[in-house]
């Protein structure tokens, strides 16, 4: 098998990895009253930790999350009002880049993929992307809801558990081969 068609599934996901890193790390920058040149640096340390772990080096994925993450949350600092309606964007694109990231380092350079396992895997993942960035604004209008009252509250928060509960409870249950 020739070398350009050994696995050309990595370098793709790999440069799928760093052009999301790149466009979660420039959009805080894009309006925030926060000094930008800090959350500039943080946001560039962020895209070369996804390019690390998009090079084969999965330890790096989480430090790549938590630092894009933390350049997000800083840019809000001086924000107007209580929520951010951009929130579940983000989180969905940090999945997404989670989730690409560790693709691209399962991905064996030796293995071409099959193009009906990669395009399972790619509606798979947009599934959940797209349900996080649901649950999240589900959450945001929650949040928004005039809700008077500890119990009224108490109710809309016992029912956001139960139904993440389930949620995780659904996702985590695996099929057995027999059963």
């Amino acid at each position: 098998m020739p070398a350009q068609d050994r696995a050309p599934t990595r370098v793709e996901v790999g440069a799928a990895t760093v052009a999301l890193a790149a466009v979660l790390a420039l959009a805080p920058l894009a309006s925030t009253r926060v000094p930008r040149a800090p959350l500039a640096w943080l946001g560039a340390v962020g895209v070369l930790l996804a390019a690390g772990a998009a090079w084969r080096s999965a330890a790096l994925v989480p430090a790549a999350v938590a630092v894009l993450a933390a350049e997000y949350g800083l840019s809000l600092y001086q924000q107007r009002g209580p929520v951010d309606a951009r929130a579940p964007l983000f989180a969905a694109g940090l999945l997404l880049l989670a989730e690409l990231a560790y693709w691209s380092t399962e991905a064996h350079r030796l293995v071409r993929d099959e193009r009906a396992v990669i395009g399972r895997r790619v509606a798979v993942l947009a599934v959940v992307v797209l349900a996080a960035a649901a649950v999240g604004a589900l959450v945001l209008l929650a949040a928004e809801l005039p809700l008077a009252g500890a119990v009224a509250r108490l109710a809309l928060g016992a029912a956001a558990a139960s139904t993440l509960l389930a949620l995780i409870a659904t996702l985590s249950h695996r099929r057995t081969p027999g059963g």
